[in-house]
This record gives C-alpha cells, structure tokens and sequence, in this order.
C-alpha cells in the first residue's frame, strides 16, 4: 500500500488528456478523463482489485476493524466486487453473500446473487442460503455492509430521500437477520432526513457514526454510516 500513502502525501503523476472525440459528450469526456487520472483507479488497477471502492472499505475497516471476527458477512450493492475482495482477503473463513443488479463474475468463497435486495424474492435467496440444515435454523448475520446508491437525478434531496429509503429497507431486514452485536455499515448522503436516520440508528446500535474516507472523491456527496453492536429494538423481548 505504499503507493496509496505516496500519492496522498503529494506524489505527483503523470497527467493523462483525453481528447474529445466525435459523439462523445464533453461530460463522458470528463470522466473518462478523471478515471485515467485517479491515484485510487490506477492502484486499484495495480492491485487487482476490481474497483477503487475497495480502497474506501479498507479505510473504514482499519479504523473500526469490524470485518475479521465476522462469521457470515452479507454485502448489498457489491457490483463489480472491491467489496467481496476485501472480505474475502480480511476475512478468508467467512460466508460471504453478494446482492446486486448488476451481473457481476464470481469471485472465490464468496456467493453472490443477481437481483434487487428490496425485492421480497431476493431476500428469500439470501435466507435459502443462511438456512443452516444441520442445525434446522436459519445463520444469523454479523456484518451486513452497503454500498448502494439508486440512479442519481441531480435534485440532491430527491437522491438523498431515494438512498435513506434503501437504508430503511435494509434496517427492517436488519431487525429480523442481523446477529446481536453485528455491525452494519451504509452509504447515505447527506439531506434532511440524516439526522432522523442517525436517531433511529442509535436505537438499535450501541455505536453510530458519520465518517468519509479518503478514497471517496472531495466533490462525491456520499458519506457512510458506521453502525456498530447491534441490540434487539425496544420493543422485541
């Protein structure tokens, strides 16, 4: 990880032009620009992991450490798989399931399936695949992390109102799979309901905090939601 420290402290790289080409637009000329140009893209690259989003969770967890004592880890939004990796690499003896839209190729020990999680018959497989049949039960989960993000509008209280609503599904499922003492991490962005949000969490986590790593861009709205030691709402027994 040298290289990561390197380019934070102000190691300079060679800056990469893009020029613009016939039908492409000039915003698609941008991004293609700061992707060839983004320290975490080009290490990602180097390092084989399948996006620089690997970075931001590797960042979050060496701070909070909540990913190595997992036993079953569920991972929302996991598409193309930095995520998994990470997992994976911190925490090789895991049961590791991965939930998105998106097709994405299996990566090794980790299970992944293809669906939207706030579909009912997607939750359904993720239970079919936690039902422990030696034990007749169903595994509860120890970390449940999310990184996923609606289809942005560009009305910045529209977006945030879209991924609190996610965030909310995912508490629900929370409440009935997710193992006393777990942890669960989200993306969110900031808007008028965070504070409500922030509330309810700490009505279910001993632990709650806003926190934004390095590796997510300066300009990006998102920041995520550390939520740790999880205990029953108060209003089950």
């Amino acid at each position: 990880m040298s290289d990561k420290f390197n380019f934070q402290k102000g190691h300079r790289q060679k800056f990469t032009k893009v020029k613009t080409a016939k039908g492409r637009k000039a915003s698609s000329t941008k991004w293609l620009q700061r992707q060839l140009n983004d320290p975490y893209t080009l290490l990602a690259k180097k390092e084989s992991y399948r996006s620089r989003a690997a970075y931001k969770l590797l960042e979050i967890d060496k701070k909070f450490k909540f990913i190595k004592d997992a036993k079953v880890i569920l991972d929302l939004g996991c598409a193309p798989g930095g995520w998994l990796q990470i997992c994976q690499k911190i925490n090789p003896n895991a049961h590791i399931i991965g939930v998105d839209i998106q097709k994405m190729a299996a990566i090794e020990n980790s299970c992944f399936i293809q669906g939207d999680f706030l579909s009912i018959d997607i939750q359904e497989q993720i239970i079919m695949l936690l039902n422990n049949d030696k034990k007749n039960n169903i595994l509860k989960i120890d970390l449940i992390i999310s990184d996923i993000s609606p289809p942005t509008c560009g009305h910045s209280n529209t977006d945030h109102l879209r991924l609190v609503n996610v965030v909310e599904n995912i508490i629900m499922f929370n409440n009935k799979y997710l193992n006393t003492h777990g942890n669960f991490l989200c993306k969110v962005f900031l808007g008028a309901e965070i504070d409500i949000l922030i509330t309810k969490l700490r009505s279910l986590f001993r632990k709650v905090k806003l926190f934004k790593p390095d590796a997510s861009r300066k300009e990006s709205k998102e920041q995520y939601l550390i939520c740790l030691d999880y205990k029953k709402p108060d209003n089950e027994c």
